[in-house]
């Protein structure tokens, strides 16, 4: 069911997109997810801003609402939000759709992305979800040895309090309209046309025209802010802690991944 949808919307489909159907798949948790959490989206309600359509329904949790529209919006029950992140790794690193296989850490050739985040390299793109996903949470500051305190990972509500913080950071920072923030735009912008993947890849190239901006990728994230913090924003920031830290020690701005990053 899933991978067949997966295969219909494929086109350009990035990493970032597939993260959270894993957490899913893959929860030990306790905690079901309540009974009305349901997607009971429209197809036009798609193409209105996000905080709009869930005025108009009482506010229920995004994640739950949307959860029809878009194979990537599904809210996980697992809550252990080291396990949500790591399993989101894990999944697309299996896939071959996100990572040749098998995977093999240390197999990737060295990239450095240029933009208006200056210059950050890695040594080795293992797999190629890795091309947008690493300079999406670096441009957060997601990845483990950021500003994120990774502490606070194990205590499931300051978590999610903490994911609150990071959106309202962003949106002071970039003040995205609330006609900017459909799920249409999500959509487009990554698995339809593919432009965050293309703006990612070409910034690899020092001399790229059109790199991906920090607002562009920020304007994936901010979504699911506003979807939900729990099922969205705190899942994608555990999902960035488990992908890759910044190394410490370098002369200039490094990423890595797998064994080159301390366990959570």
């Amino acid at each position: 069911h899933f991978e067949n949808s997966v295969q219909r919307q494929i086109g350009n489909l990035v990493g970032l997109a597939g993260i959270q159907y894993s957490s899913t798949v893959n929860s030990t948790a306790s905690h079901a997810l309540p009974a009305d959490c349901i997607g009971s989206s429209t197809p036009a309600d798609e193409k209105r801003p996000i905080k709009e359509v869930l005025a108009e329904h009482g506010n229920p949790d995004g994640f739950c609402y949307f959860q029809n529209a878009v194979f990537y919006v599904t809210p996980s029950d697992e809550q252990d939000f080291r396990k949500r992140g790591q399993s989101g790794v894990d999944w697309l690193r299996g896939w071959d759709m996100t990572c040749s296989q098998p995977y093999r850490e240390g197999s990737g050739k060295p990239v450095t992305w240029y933009g208006d985040w200056g210059e950050v390299s890695t040594d080795n793109l293992d797999c190629a979800f890795y091309s947008q996903d690493l300079i999406y949470c670096y441009t957060f500051g997601w990845l483990r040895n950021q500003h994120l305190d990774t502490s606070l990972i194990t205590n499931h509500t300051a978590w999610v309090e903490l994911a609150g913080k990071e959106c309202d950071d962003m949106q002071n920072k970039f003040q995205f309209a609330d006609e900017e923030v459909t799920i249409a735009r999500m959509k487009y912008e990554n698995e339809e046309s593919g432009n965050i993947g293309k703006g990612a890849a070409c910034a690899q190239n020092p001399h790229c025209a059109e790199p991906i901006t920090s607002r562009a990728l920020a304007a994936h994230v901010y979504p699911k802010c506003l979807m939900s913090l729990e099922h969205g924003a705190a899942s994608e920031m555990a999902y960035c802690q488990q992908l890759g830290c910044v190394l410490p020690g370098q002369q200039s701005p490094k990423i890595g991944t797998g064994s080159q990053c301390e366990p959570l």
